[in-house]
């Protein structure tokens, strides 16, 4: 099997490192030259809790891909979620006739993959509980807990149609990193992953506080409560039927007002992390790079709107996101005020 992963970034090179390790036949291609330049020259090197190692990989530029003529059994897709469609045209030429790409993002990338290569070609790949970063060119860094260690699925393959063969094969090669399953119904594992992040990923990149502090701070705690509301009524409205969200039931996250519901919520909105882990949007803004919003919170916005459902705080987080990412507003913790 030939594996082609394309955006190899903090996920991508993460995974591509184990598979290597693993002895699998597997290919790096991402569009930061710095990151495969150091990845050509050194390999990937892996650090954080699951240890600390180098592993060789092949890494291509993008521009390189265009002269391997190999095809690739599996192409995971592992970009930010805004580039999935010319990442996908990208890899079309290079995928085996009966080979199939696996979607590793946030948001809703599978039916933005499927556009391009059809949805018979297309796995979605849920993962929760994994943090990583990259914070220099070649050098992959995972914190958090361990999956299998804590007794929790870390990856959830799916197919579009619910089908399970090549979801087996998937959830087989991600076992090699952390515990990995598969699912029947990756449209309500999406959307559950989608309103954990979208009520996760916004503050911390706003105020550039940690979890820590968000936990202790009211305002923040009412934010949270009601992006993830807002997320899962939306979601209901589809007719999804939601998991956890966050570690709490998605009907309970849409039905606050229900004594019980409100004191699960107001328990699990207190927890802290064990430590002040940087969500991916928070280092996409320290990076100044383009954020996920449009992704995750816009993309509830959205949904809200075509079923009638309003998401006012989805609305104002969406557009404060959008103002720091374009510099028209600074990381800082006046942004709570919106609660």
């Amino acid at each position: 099997m030939r594996i082609l992963i394309s955006g190899a970034g903090a996920v991508g090179a993460y995974a591509g490192a184990f598979w290597a390790r693993a002895g699998l036949d597997v290919t790096l291609c991402d569009p930061w030259p710095a990151h495969v330049d150091a990845i050509q020259r050194d390999g990937v090197r892996i650090t954080g809790s699951q240890g600390d190692d180098r592993v060789r990989v092949t890494a291509l530029h993008v521009g390189e891909l265009q002269a391997v003529f190999d095809p690739f059994d599996v192409v995971v897709l592992a970009p930010k979620t805004y580039d999935t469609e010319w990442m996908a045209r990208l890899v079309a030429p290079h995928l085996a006739a009966d080979g199939y790409v696996i979607c590793a993002q946030n948001g809703l990338p599978d039916q933005r993959a499927a556009s391009v290569l059809g949805a018979r070609r297309v796995l979605g790949c849920v993962i929760a509980g994994m943090e990583t970063a990259v914070w220099e060119p070649g050098t992959v860094i995972r914190g958090g807990a361990i999956g299998r260690d804590a007794g929790t699925i870390v990856f959830k393959l799916g197919e579009l149609d619910g089908s399970g063969e090549r979801a087996r094969q998937a959830a087989t090669l991600f076992d090699h990193i952390d515990a990995a399953t598969t699912t029947s119904d990756l449209a309500a594992e999406r959307w559950s992953k989608l309103v954990q992040n979208a009520m996760s990923h916004p503050l911390p990149a706003l105020t550039g506080l940690g979890d820590r502090e968000l936990a202790d701070d009211p305002r923040a705690r009412a934010i949270r409560q009601q992006l993830a509301t807002e997320g899962a009524r939306v979601g209901l409205a589809q007719r999804l039927a939601l998991g956890k969200i966050a570690g709490v039931a998605g009907e309970v996250w849409a039905h606050p007002e229900h004594a019980g519901n409100a004191d699960a919520i107001a328990t699990r909105l207190r927890q802290a992390k064990a430590t002040d882990w940087k969500t991916s949007m928070q280092q996409d803004i320290v990076k100044g790079r383009r954020t996920e919003i449009e992704d995750l919170n816009g993309t509830i916005v959205r949904r809200g709107r075509e079923l009638g459902i309003a998401t006012p705080m989805n609305d104002a987080i969406a557009r404060a996101v959008r103002d720091v990412e374009a510099k028209r507003a600074p990381v800082g913790a006046d942004h709570l005020r919106i609660a």
